[in-house]
């Protein structure tokens, strides 16, 4: 792959879409996914009421968040989770000055992390 779709994607699915998505969530005060696990949960639980179904949909959010933050890592490095760790902020602070200069900091180092990277 060239080397500025390598670092375009990064930015889009890893800054963007885990770093400051899931900060505009936390913003907002709701998020998606939880939601769609709850509802998902509560249906399964009506049908085959077992604990063990509970355990894996509230299992679930902390995989793919160990996965996101292992993938960012694999990509772009520490500056790489540094990208995403401020594109979090920026999610979070949206409404300041400091939520957009956050995010813009992520999306530039997002996009020279994975030239750096070691792995």
């Amino acid at each position: 792959m060239a080397p500025e779709t390598i670092g375009k994607s990064f930015v889009q699915e890893f800054v963007l879409g885990f770093g400051f998505f899931s900060g505009l969530w936390i913003h907002i005060g709701i998020d998606p996914e939880v939601e769609v696990i709850k509802a998902l949960s509560s249906v399964v639980q009506q049908l085959a009421p077992n604990p063990m179904y509970s355990f894996v949909f509230w299992i679930i959010p902390i995989i793919a968040t160990l996965g996101s933050l292992a993938g960012s890592y694999f990509l772009g490095g520490w500056l790489g989770l540094i990208a995403v760790g401020l594109a979090l902020l920026g999610g979070i602070f949206i409404s300041s000055g400091f939520g957009v200069f956050c995010l813009i900091i992520g999306i530039i180092l997002g996009f020279i992390a994975p030239f750096t990277s070691d792995n």
